[in-house]
């Protein structure tokens, strides 16, 4: 039963395009591409690419490997309080524009959904263990993003965070209803010090992301209109070759 709702689910987006779909909505989600995610503006300033703290894209370090792929994200030092819980956190930032879920969003029809794989070493006794992933919603322009933060200016936030054992990737999630003025988001991963605060130079002993989801889901009862909706357009497209 459930095969056959999703397959009427997805006819009836393509039957209203107006209302948007897509899979992951992040750019360079697996950090397959290894540009610089440390530019001068630290934060993103449009939509697109990673941008925050000392961090770098890499291929498998010591016994880590990526969760996907041939490389990951490595977090190296800490720099920012984590805004929406205000702990040192070395984050890393994307801002994604929704424009093509505004008919879902205004409706008050939509959530988003986020997820991210973690990894670090064993290291010692001073060797951090938390992760986390934040999803911001904002209104406005997408370019607006930096002044909005800084600011708190956000419609809406939700934080989830994990605490991790050695050389295994474990998943973080988070699920929130996406306010009706919301135009834009930005997705935030982080690994932060929960155990030592090093203060300076290197602060995380090998700390990895990889995997980093984005998606745009309508609520249940959109969903069951959208499944009654592709049933009824298959009826009649039954009918027309009858």
């Amino acid at each position: 039963m459930t095969v056959k709702i999703s397959g009427l689910v997805v006819l009836a987006f393509l039957a209203f395009p107006g209302i948007g779909f897509a899979g992951n909505l992040l750019a360079n989600a697996g950090f397959e591409t290894a540009v610089s995610t440390t530019p001068p503006t630290h934060f993103p300033t449009d939509v697109g690419y990673w941008a925050g703290d000392g961090s770098a894209i890499v291929t498998t370090s010591g016994e880590i490997s990526p969760s996907e792929g041939t490389r990951m994200l490595q977090f190296i030092w800490a720099s920012s309080q984590h805004q929406a819980s205000y702990f040192v956190a070395c984050e890393l930032l994307q801002v994604v524009d929704l424009g093509p879920f505004a008919n879902l969003i205004t409706g008050g029809q939509a959530s988003a959904s986020v997820s991210a794989r973690f990894n670090r070493v064993a290291g010692d006794a001073e060797t951090d263990t938390a992760f986390g992933i934040s999803l911001y919603a904002f209104s406005g322009s997408a370019n607006t993003f930096f002044d909005q933060y800084e600011s708190s200016n956000w419609l809406s936030t939700s934080t989830s965070t994990i605490l991790t054992d050695a050389d295994k990737w474990e998943k973080a999630t988070l699920a929130m209803p996406l306010p009706t003025d919301t135009d834009f988001v930005s997705v935030t991963i982080f690994a932060y010090e929960n155990v030592y605060n090093d203060l300076t130079g290197v602060e995380l002993d090998g700390h990895y992301a990889d995997d980093v989801w984005l998606e745009v889901i309508p609520e249940p009862a959109t969903l069951s209109l959208l499944a009654l909706g592709g049933l009824a357009l298959l009826r009649r497209r039954r009918a027309g070759a009858a």
